[in-house]
């Protein structure tokens, strides 16, 4: 990441200051050279907003982002400790067990598939 701020930063997208009351903290904030590419983002974003959700009725699109808020909401609350492990350590151990679960399932397919043959 912070070959990246410095990438920007050397480009004259961004600009960091110092914070006022941590010393140890810098602060980000984009530069007016940006605009133009922030314009085009914006711009490709929409046609790309459009086309993803251009079958589906106004009804679907409001449900669709009202499910895409909600998972947001969920996902902010578990990095936050509120559910359990956290996005990262839950995220991780289910991951695990996921992994251990698949290579026992594949596992027993592989017993099922030699016993047909």
């Amino acid at each position: 990441l912070g070959r990246l701020i410095d990438r920007l930063e050397s480009n004259g997208w961004l600009r960091r200051e110092s914070d006022a009351v941590d010393r140890r903290a810098k602060r980000i904030f984009l530069t007016e050279a940006v605009e133009p590419a922030m314009k085009d983002l914006r711009t490709v974003a929409a046609e790309v907003r459009r086309d993803a959700l251009g079958e589906l009725s106004s009804a679907e699109q409001e449900r669709f982002v009202d499910t895409l808020l909600s998972v947001k909401t969920n996902l902010s609350r578990a990095d936050n400790g509120n559910q359990g492990y956290g996005v990262k350590n839950g995220a991780r151990n289910r991951a695990k067990n996921g992994a251990k679960d698949g290579a026992r399932n594949a596992a027993k397919i592989g017993v099922r598939k030699q016993a047909r043959t």
